[in-house]
């Protein structure tokens, strides 16, 4: 259920308080989108942000609180915005008696778009047009995706609440996800934190880590399971992140595997893994991550050198998976993860339990040109 407030009127009735981690602003003109017909128990809106937040927590395991939806005058009449902490971050807007319309490449009957007011979808950036009402059954016959207010509204709050799934995590959000795991596994909640004193900030810094890799976090059971069995006071945070990701690595490996029921790998060379531990630099604190210290004329070379591996991976539209041994990965992430964030990086030990289950095809080698 959502919370309808006059954003002007109830300024300052907050004064004070934590904000809100996600609040849905609308203008005006998007109210009906708020009204709750006869035998519903929700708006349209109000279902479509619950569904997001269902959504959320089945791909990554986080618990978002409750989302409020606030009429606010400032905006627009068909505007929305998004904040996050209290601060707002997006805003869109939409066309009344219209809806987005895309091609996502799955058009068999291509129909003239001539005319037709040209727009991006505000959560993927595409080229999209708006079509009137009356339109959208043609459309979504010829093989367009049509998306209605809400839709776009929920499709958009998704994304956005996913490009920022690092930052949500906080000590009281850490807390409510061991007590679920403390309902069903008490004795490895004990052994973690009173027997070994293992601290909640190392398990944060620990989640975040899986997130940022777009690893879903929903199995806490199995993520304190693998902690347990380390020795905590001598591994750091990384180290033992690396180990859970072996534990959880049936789960996420598997949504790479192609429509051929393969899974499409580059292998990183033993020229290049040990390039990578020669450039390795450790920092002495806790919490710090290791990562490669490169010349600029050695770095260029690592770059380009993987980027003609996944050449292969573009020319046949296959996720860019690297496969290496797990020394190195995460050097070997630390060291693409700016220029290219959305190739994974899994180590040859995370593949081991994985392999039974599925073939494996190595597309390339990812090696320096002198090797």
């Amino acid at each position: 259920m959502q919370r309808v407030v006059d954003f002007e009127k109830n300024l300052y009735t907050c004064f004070g308080e934590e904000p809100d981690l996600f609040e849905v602003h609308i203008g005006s003109g998007l109210a009906p989108l708020l009204k709750v017909s006869d035998g519903e128990e929700d708006s349209p809106l109000g279902k479509e942000i619950l569904k997001c937040r269902k959504m959320i927590d089945e791909d990554y395991g986080l618990l978002i609180p409750e989302i409020q939806i606030y009429e606010n005058e400032t905006l627009c009449p068909y505007e929305y915005a998004f904040t996050f902490r209290g601060s707002r971050i997006v805003k869109s807007n939409v066309k009344p008696g219209h809806q987005l319309c895309l091609d996502t490449g799955t058009v068999t009957s291509p129909l003239n778009i001539d005319g037709w007011e040209k727009t991006k979808d505000p959560a993927f950036d595409m080229d999209g047009f708006f079509i009137p009402d009356s339109e959208v059954k043609r459309y979504k016959k010829a093989g367009y995706v049509c998306v209605s207010h809400e839709k776009g509204i929920r499709v958009h709050l998704y994304e956005f609440i996913r490009k920022y799934r690092t930052k949500l995590l906080d000590q009281c959000m850490v807390n409510n996800l061991v007590e679920k795991v403390r309902k069903i596994n008490p004795d490895v909640v004990s052994e973690v934190f009173y027997i070994n004193h293992f601290s909640v900030s190392d398990l944060k810094l620990i989640l975040k880590l899986l997130l940022d890799e777009e690893i879903a976090i929903r199995d806490m059971n199995t993520i304190l399971e693998a902690i347990a069995c380390y020795h905590l006071d001598t591994l750091k945070p990384y180290e033992l992140a690396e180990k859970v990701r072996q534990n959880l690595a049936v789960s996420f490996i598997r949504k790479y595997v192609e429509e051929d029921k393969k899974l499409h790998l580059i292998r990183v060379s033993q020229g290049v893994s040990e390039f990578l531990n020669d450039n390795a630099y450790y920092p002495d604190s806790r919490v710090e991550l290791p990562y490669c210290s490169l010349k600029p004329t050695d770095r260029k070379k690592f770059i380009k050198a993987v980027s003609n591996a996944l050449l292969i991976t573009k020319e046949k539209n296959l996720y860019p998976i690297v496969i290496c041994v797990s020394s190195v990965r995460f050097l070997f992430l630390q060291a693409i993860h700016r220029e290219m964030p959305g190739v994974r990086v899994i180590s040859d030990l995370e593949l081991y339990e994985f392999k039974e289950q599925y073939p494996i095809e190595i597309e390339g080698v990812l090696a320096f040109n002198d090797e």
